[in-house]
């Protein structure tokens, strides 16, 4: 699983609202020495104002290969908020930033000023790995809401 979450660049293209998609392919070799494939794509499209903001959950079923995605509800206020910076300080527009905690992954798009904010209810308050774009993942505390 940690290899398609790897993978899967397009979910902060998701939280920005632009068109992206998804392909997966699985194969699989017979005893005999035959090889079957199935090729499965995702294209969808979001638009949101400026001012809107949005949660999407998305489930994976490992056995089928197919996905669910479910709106969740929003938090008024960011559980965590920040600037995604380079290494000189200057902001890092457009960037996914990826927050774990307790297993689970919460994604969003740094805008053009670098800020980036996590609005789902159920980040859990505690520790948390914090990462900007390919930078190495920084711990964070989560205050509790």
């Amino acid at each position: 699983m940690s290899q398609l979450w790897g993978s899967l660049q397009w979910l902060g293209k998701l939280f920005g609202a632009e068109r992206s998609g998804l392909k997966i392919t699985v194969s699989s070799t017979q005893a005999a020495g035959t090889t079957s494939s199935e090729t499965q794509t995702i294209n969808w499209e979001l638009h949101s104002g400026t001012a809107e903001r949005f949660v999407v959950e998305l489930w994976r079923d490992r056995l089928f290969g197919t996905f669910a995605f479910r709106q969740e509800p929003v938090n008024p206020t960011p559980r965590l908020q920040g600037i995604a910076k380079a290494a000189d300080g200057s902001p890092l527009k457009n960037q996914a930033v990826k927050l774990v905690v307790n297993g689970k992954t919460y994604s969003a798009l740094s805008d053009k000023n670098g800020h980036y904010a996590f609005y789902a209810r159920k980040i859990p308050a505690g520790t948390a790995s914090l990462q900007v774009a390919h930078q190495a993942p920084k711990t964070v505390t989560i205050a509790a809401p």
